[in-house]
């Protein structure tokens, strides 16, 4: 269009309404600006099959390495002399980097979604502290949980279970390959026998043994999880509905029993500064609480860091309402504070956790052994996020796994055995956001000032078009009316 040729009604008209629209727009923004951030939200974080975070939550943005710790039996040929305790030298670590995938999606109509999530793990040779060829000694998984298993069994049963011990390969301890230990595994001739002959543990049939076998790159080994997608309430993203296929597991009592919490890698935003995280380990078949610690600054984004406290591996020790997660009538046999007991949920196997080095646990623990460092820098379990929106910046779930051993008057070779929990493997799996993500989490708090300022720059030119407007009328100093008094002088 050639503003020459307008004419003077035009010409108001064309400026005055861009005036208004600028105006109307820039008062817009201003007004919209605080609350941009919850639009943005409720429109990008819900769980849709094409919305923005479920292609994130299907390809995370972050970089997680599991890395592996062995404990070395350096003086199991000592263990029947009650004077020596066993000293336990940590190896590793062994650093697998860790991919993951959702697969066999499900989309319910009671806003949640259902899915299988498949871990893979790549050896890093470059990353790791020892060669997957070490060798490391640790008790016989095998002979220490069928001896646990027929404490309660009529005198025969134990007296065959002697003979097998004794006879088929069973041993206070054994020494293999790291590798085999990890993921690899080993044929053991009492991991069959303990599978078929004790009745807790015959569903497993293991043609070997090893802390991590059959689960690399196995879709169904964590089983079915089923989430909420925060579709109709966002508070509820991410929140675990559903554990294989249950909203409560066998495994506990009373409230202990409710599947709850996170898987880990994706939460509700707007968490208050008392807010829980709850994150559930599939291996423990319960939810391990986080609590709010320091406020801190991570990737230039205003974080807080979430830790473990004394509450978190307590079994009614300290806090009466976690005693729901010791199972039976006999207290005595519930493990003190630190320590909290995985038999519930794995066969009745003899197995604990605990933070690495029994960091926070009862001082009885590493009294029983010698070898153990706790450091609360190294071997916390903690979690850095991002609390308005959720988003887990980086993390270190450290656990470690233990094993009770104790003596036992019928099988021979462990007559003689002090009892301790003896640490046999540290899982630390490491996580961190990428940049890229980062970037977007940082222009996302920008996003208030963005509009704001947007806003008043629009609405200044706005008032600006409109000033002009009224000045060129009231002084009659529009182009056109120049020509016009030009053409009127003329006649």
């Amino acid at each position: 269009m050639c503003c020459n040729c307008c004419s003077v009604l035009q010409k108001k008209i064309w400026v005055i309404t861009i005036g208004i629209l600028c105006v109307v727009i820039g008062v817009t923004l201003i007004v919209f600006s605080p609350h941009s951030k919850d639009y943005i939200a409720h429109s990008y974080l819900p769980l849709s099959p094409n919305s923005w975070m479920f292609n994130k939550w299907l390809n995370p943005p972050m970089t997680s390495y599991m890395c592996v710790y062995l404990f070395n039996w350096t003086n199991m040929h000592e263990a029947t002399n009650r004077n020596v305790k066993p000293n336990f030298s940590q190896h590793g670590p062994y650093v697998f980097r860790e991919t993951r995938s959702k697969e066999d999606i499900i989309w319910h109509e009671n806003d949640t979604m259902t899915y299988y999530n498949r871990r893979s793990w790549f050896f890093e040779k470059e990353m790791s502290g020892g060669s997957l060829d070490d060798a490391i000694i640790l008790p016989h998984p095998p002979t220490v949980i069928a001896a646990k298993e027929v404490q309660n069994m009529n005198r025969y049963v134990k007296k065959i279970l002697n003979y097998f011990l004794k006879t088929e390969g069973g041993s206070l301890g054994v020494n293999k390959k790291a590798e085999e230990w990890i993921f690899k595994g080993f044929p053991d001739p009492m991991t069959e026998f303990v599978g078929l002959f004790l009745t807790e543990l015959t569903s497993l049939r293991l043609e070997k043994f090893g802390f991590l076998y059959g689960r690399n790159a196995s879709k169904t080994y964590e089983g079915t999880y089923t989430i909420h997608t925060g579709q109709k309430d966002l508070s509820m993203l991410g929140e675990l509905a559903k554990w294989r296929g249950k909203n409560q597991s066998n495994s506990f009592e009373g409230e202990c029993s409710r599947i709850n919490g996170s898987t880990g890698d994706l939460f509700a935003p707007e968490h208050g500064p008392d807010d829980i995280l709850s994150v559930f380990i599939p291996d423990t078949c319960r939810s391990i609480n986080l609590f709010p610690g320091e406020k801190m600054i991570y990737r230039d984004i205003e974080a807080v860091k979430y830790t473990t406290n004394d509450m978190t591996f307590d079994s009614g020790q300290l806090y009466p309402n976690m005693k729901c997660y010791c199972s039976g009538s006999d207290e005595s046999k519930c493990p003190r504070t630190g320590v909290i007991d995985l038999g519930p949920c794995l066969y009745g196997a003899p197995l604990y956790l605990s933070l690495p080095h029994f960091l926070n646990a009862d001082p009885s623990y590493a009294a029983a052994i010698t070898g153990m460092e706790p450091d609360p820098k190294e071997h916390n379990f903690y979690m850095i996020l991002e609390p308005r929106l959720g988003c887990p910046l980086s993390g270190n779930a450290n656990m470690q796994i233990n094993m009770l051993v104790e003596p036992h008057d019928s099988i021979e070779m462990l007559n003689d055995v002090n009892e301790f929990y003896a640490p046999l493997i540290i899982l630390s799996e490491q996580g961190d956001i990428d940049e890229s993500f980062a970037i977007l989490v940082r222009l996302f708090f920008k996003f208030p000032g963005i509009f704001l300022g947007i806003g008043i720059a629009i609405l200044v030119i706005g008032l600006i078009l409109l000033s002009m407007a009224i000045y060129l009328s009231c002084t009659n100093k529009w182009e056109g009316n120049r020509k016009r008094d030009d053409i009127f002088s003329k006649h």
